[in-house]
């Protein structure tokens, strides 16, 4: 296994769900659901990395104002012709997953923002940190939350012993080395640029060194659970 051949998926979903959701007086109840989820890469992760961080990224925000993020395209071969919905989807419905938590991840996606009447006076909110890598090489770091009624929040760095990179170093140099990024220069350039104008890169010291230490006992545990 490579150093960038581990992607690890954790998310957290909290959301009102409304009994009798058509009546002003129906119950409201606060769920909450946990998972985490692992796909192992059997060859250099350097595509996989940029596929998973930037077409899953960009599918959810494309997402975001619509009614939900809907699977049903996926599961009949539908998106067949969108590569990145396809890849969007692929780390969530790989055979990888552990410790799903109380629902599946696909419950997760579908219901997260597909009808606000339900969540009106607490909107649902979806929150996910992604990490890359095994510590050899570091760690890619993305962290996401959003809500459909107010909006989502997109960090990111790349983290190499006591330093930090933007998000060109993660991709030129960091997976795979130079000889990749040309080999795959459109698809890293198109990801540098989406994560330069949608997100914000990480500088704080006290987070730097918190996305460290969380990155290197998440990857551990999923690699000895997988």
């Amino acid at each position: 296994m490579s150093d960038w051949g581990t992607v690890v998926f954790l998310y957290d979903y909290e959301w009102d769900f409304k009994w009798e959701f058509w009546k002003e007086d129906g119950e409201t109840v606060r769920e909450t659901t946990r998972g985490i989820i692992v796909k192992h890469y059997k060859y250099s992760g350097i595509s996989g990395i940029v596929q998973h961080a930037y077409y899953g990224m960009r599918y959810f925000m494309e997402r975001f104002d619509h009614s939900g993020l809907d699977l049903s395209d996926y599961r009949r071969g539908r998106s067949s012709s969108l590569p990145e919905i396809k890849t969007a989807f692929d780390v969530f419905m790989d055979q990888g997953i552990i410790e799903l938590g109380y629902d599946s991840v696909e419950y997760v996606i579908k219901n997260w923002g597909r009808n606000k009447k339900r969540y009106e006076e607490k909107p649902s909110e979806l929150k996910y940190d992604l990490f890359a890598g095994d510590g050899t090489d570091g760690y890619f770091y993305i962290y996401f939350s959003g809500k459909p009624e107010t909006g989502y929040s997109l960090k990111y760095t790349y983290v190499l012993g006591n330093d930090l990179h933007d998000i060109q170093h993660a991709f030129k140099n960091a997976c795979g080395g130079e000889y990749n990024y040309k080999n795959n220069k459109d698809e890293i350039d198109k990801a540098i640029k989406f994560f330069e104008e949608k997100g914000i890169l990480i500088t704080s010291e006290k987070d730097v060194k918190f996305i460290e230490n969380r990155g290197a006992t998440i990857v551990q545990q999923a690699m000895e659970r997988n």
